[in-house]
């Protein structure tokens, strides 16, 4: 979870690069079609019949939210600073565990639920009272939330019976035709220039979900969930070289109460908590 949560920080700085040239959607496009292409050699190598699976409505329902959850995130960190954009997504963990333990039966105890809710408190240091306003950008990135916890509880339910690289392509594979859709209406053809920063925004984006996708595998999201918040320190630390973006003092006090719970989650795990 700590090594998707650097590429995820990582994929958003040729989000914000490309976005004055294309819309969200193709965006979205890009970034699946992309994903999809840097797995064939798995696929090739493994042979479809990998991707044979008696859950296609659960494969199909989690692309379809997580559709609507990057496509909201596109929007959010084109039009708001990034530091403060990943804190609005913190509370993603949260609905991950809380639908984790209602619908697969996943044990939270209370020092990771305690552990969880501090990372949180963590988040709202950085946002701090009166700093959020009712704005599209805001309401976009807590649909992130929701739609992102409920993908990764359903990533969670696909790994107990799926092979995890044809968790992660049917991921993509779906999303192609459903970003491809409404990317049409406002289609703008990539440019040479633009090369580096789709590749790498294809390179982070299956480096991320095949790093999530295996900590669901080995843990339970109560035990992996708190490391997402490490994202907070690694994306402040790119918005500085990349863009100047100087986060507040709340940033960081945040960021250490987030590692502290991280290292606390960890610490207690093996005592069963």
């Amino acid at each position: 979870m700590t090594g998707a949560s650097l590429f995820f920080a990582v994929s958003y700085v040729p989000v914000r690069e490309l976005s004055p040239r294309y819309s969200v959607f193709e965006l979205v496009f890009y970034r699946a079609l992309l994903t999809v292409v840097l797995m064939l050699p798995w696929l090739m190598r493994a042979g479809l019949g990998t991707l044979r699976t008696r859950r296609p409505w659960l494969y199909g329902g989690r692309a379809v939210v997580t559709f609507v959850g990057m496509g909201c995130l596109f929007y959010g960190i084109v039009n708001m600073p990034l530091a403060d954009a990943t804190a609005l997504v913190f509370t993603a963990p949260l609905f991950t565990i809380v639908l984790t333990a209602l619908a697969l039966g996943d044990p939270v105890g209370r020092r990771r639920w305690g552990s969880v809710l501090v990372g949180f408190v963590g988040a709202l240091i950085i946002i701090r009272p009166g700093f959020v306003e009712l704005s599209w950008p805001v309401i976009a990135l807590v649909v992130t939330a929701v739609t992102y916890g409920t993908s990764n509880a359903a990533t969670r339910a696909l790994t107990r019976t799926e092979d995890t690289n044809a968790s992660v392509f049917y991921m993509y594979a779906l999303l192609v035709p459903l970003a491809l859709a409404p990317s049409l209406f406002a289609w703008t053809t990539p440019e040479w220039s633009d090369a580096p920063w789709l590749l790498l925004l294809g390179v982070a984006t299956m480096l991320s979900q095949q790093c999530i996708t295996r900590s669901l595998v080995v843990a339970t999201a109560a035990v992996v969930t708190p490391a997402y918040y490490l994202q907070l320190p690694f994306i402040a630390l790119i918005a500085f070289a990349a863009y100047g973006e100087i986060p507040a003092i709340w940033v960081w006090i945040g960021a250490a109460v987030i590692c502290s719970s991280t290292y606390y989650i960890i610490r207690s795990e093996p005592r069963g908590a």
